[in-house]
């Protein structure tokens, strides 16, 4: 499991691990993926653990690094969604 820790002298990079699993709360109609990032830093007790609900598929790696590459930074709804717009047409004119 990726929240136990590995024996032996620790890294000074930090462990990455990625685990993705299916989850229902109570007021969800049906199970969601959700994954999990987990991160052991050096001199740390406790790891670092991020939860993404999501519906993407493919591996849990590319999730995490999607959602961080999407950072929006506006205050309101609407210039997140225009931001987020243009920055999904640039990439995909980049990879055009």
């Amino acid at each position: 499991m990726a929240l136990t820790r590995d024996v032996g002298r620790p890294s000074h990079r930090p462990k990455v691990f990625y685990e993705a699993f299916s989850y229902q709360a109570q007021s969800w109609g049906h199970p969601r993926r959700v994954v999990a990032m987990v991160e052991w830093h050096e001199g740390q007790l406790f790891p670092r653990v991020w939860f993404i609900v999501t519906n993407m598929t493919g591996w849990s790696r590319k999730v995490v690094h999607a959602v961080k590459w999407t950072r929006l930074s506006c205050r309101n709804f609407r210039d997140n969604q225009v931001r987020l717009q243009l920055f999904a047409l640039a990439y995909n004119l980049g990879n055009f």
